[in-house]
């Protein structure tokens, strides 16, 4: 992550592939920049979601699907899940197309003030670079 942190303080705008992009990386930008990100998967993002609770907390996820988990894990799971509601990250799981990824970019910028976007690989498309540039927001992909 210590990448994308050095790459968005030297740059101004543009389309940045920097491969793994995903709801953690995302998550851990906005914490780092403290800054709200937008996250543009293109699929259901609720595993995602219980996923990165877990990392935070600790536990894998393995042990909290099958539900083998010790007392204190429920502390860390519930002080995961409050941290990772702290961290300014917005996600959009509806939006594949080019039209649709631009129209989300340009609201968030718009109305969210945000100008990190980070796309899922399923939402990748053509034309983010024109997307990065219209809206000023940097995108990572």
């Amino acid at each position: 992550m210590k990448d994308i942190i050095d790459v968005t303080q030297a740059t101004e705008s543009g389309l940045f592939i920097i491969g793994g992009v995903d709801l953690a990386a995302a998550a851990e930008a906005s914490k780092r920049l403290s800054q709200p990100v937008l996250y543009i998967s293109g699929e259901d993002t609720l595993q995602k979601s219980v996923e990165l609770v877990a990392h935070q907390a600790g536990i894998g996820i393995s042990e909290l699907n099958t539900g083998k988990l010790e007392p204190d894990d429920w502390d860390k799971l519930i002080t995961a899940a409050e941290e990772v509601g702290e961290i300014a990250l917005y996600v959009d799981s509806d939006s594949t197309s080019v039209d649709e990824i631009r129209l989300a970019a340009i609201e968030a910028r718009q109305n969210l003030d945000i100008r990190h976007i980070f796309i899922g690989e399923r939402a990748r498309s053509k034309d983010l670079d024109a997307i990065a540039i219209e809206t000023g927001a940097r995108i990572f992909i």
